[in-house]
């Protein structure tokens, strides 16, 4: 017999404490009203006149407090036949921790696949033990992110299935391709040349991506007028794919040529790449745009090394007298600046 300890008579667990929840079969919850103790019992020994009978005795859980219910379909330990009652709980949430749960058996799977709800069926597409058949099903999904988890989990369970879906027309799922940690390079290359935004954002960001392609892509909008096009707002598709390649470029040359960019939310990208070196950082101490000279200091005090470096640096912050046109408090920065000087020496 195991308990749990709660956080009150009404049944609320305390989450810190679901981790005891060790026992195989969970099958049984019920709240000592004497102490104040769930407790999992089997089957075979729970009084009658704690059951439920017409409501939870189909599913051979006979808890009445939906926390708990959810709290067995939610443990790693919970075998797969209380996880097949489980599923049939009338409660969402416990059906929704059911499908979540990697003790489900693939036809259980299977089934859960099907439900109404996108929720659940996004949460069979993200379980390990969901069957590649069934993946390759939720792939057609109509939702968006049950399809993103499906192709996600496909493609980490064998990503030569990849390339059975580089034909599509669907955006989400070339978009899921792009996005793909994995995804092999001369795939990503013919990707940047879609005319779908998302799709090369996606490209751009992999970390699977060369810089020769991100540096074509740069070279093609340069010599097209469009990297330093003045446009009335931020948002343009050319603004935000220079948005991108200044946020993951790990070009020196490329970094260099867009500080001096008028959108001050490029050159805050720029600082927000760790690509950027300290000694393009520290011209941005003097920007304009109060943002970037703010966003500038964060970045340096995260900073670890060159040491000398750092600290020279961190001398000039602690010289800044305000930070032009901010409602920020320079004295904040100024002090974890000082403090960082002194961690130094």
């Amino acid at each position: 017999m195991l308990s749990i300890t709660v956080d009150n008579r009404r049944g609320i667990l305390n989450k810190n404490r679901k981790q005891t929840i060790t026992e195989n079969r969970a099958l049984v919850c019920f709240l000592n009203e004497d102490n104040g103790e769930y407790k999992i019992i089997k089957e075979d020994v729970l009084p009658d006149n704690l059951i439920d009978t017409d409501k939870y005795k189909p599913f051979g859980c006979y808890v009445k407090d939906e926390n708990i219910r959810q709290s067995v379909a939610e443990n790693p330990n919970t075998d797969p036949e209380t996880l097949e009652k489980l599923s049939k709980d009338e409660d969402y949430y416990v059906k929704l921790s059911v499908a979540g749960n990697k003790n489900c058996s693939i036809d259980l799977l299977s089934s859960l696949a099907e439900d109404e709800n996108e929720n659940i069926r996004s949460a069979v597409a993200k379980n390990i033990n969901c069957s590649l058949d069934t993946l390759k099903n939720l792939a057609e999904d109509e939702d968006k992110y049950v399809v993103e988890s499906a192709l996600h989990n496909l493609f980490t369970k064998n990503e030569n299935l990849i390339s059975d879906y580089l034909d599509s027309d669907n955006e989400i799922i070339l978009m899921s391709i792009a996005s793909f940690k994995k995804t092999n390079p001369e795939i990503l290359k013919k990707l940047i040349s879609s005319k779908d935004e998302n799709i090369i954002k996606a490209v751009i960001k992999n970390p699977n991506v060369e810089q020769a392609v991100i540096d074509s892509l740069y070279d093609s909008l340069k010599n097209k007028g469009k990297v330093f096009e003045s446009d009335d707002a931020f948002g343009s598709f050319m603004d935000t794919l220079v948005h991108s390649i200044a946020s993951y470029s790990n070009n020196p040359k490329i970094i260099i040529e867009l500080s001096t960019h008028q959108s001050y939310e490029i050159r805050e990208a720029l600082v927000l790449n760790p690509n950027t070196n300290l000694d393009i950082l520290e011209k941005f101490l003097n920007d304009d745009s109060p943002t970037v000279v703010i966003e500038t200091v964060s970045q340096i005090l995260n900073r670890d090394k060159p040491k000398e470096k750092l600290k020279a640096l961190l001398v000039a912050i602690t010289e800044i007298k305000e930070f032009k046109n901010s409602t920020e408090d320079p004295d904040y920065y100024i002090e974890r600046a000082a403090e960082k000087l002194k961690e130094l020496d």
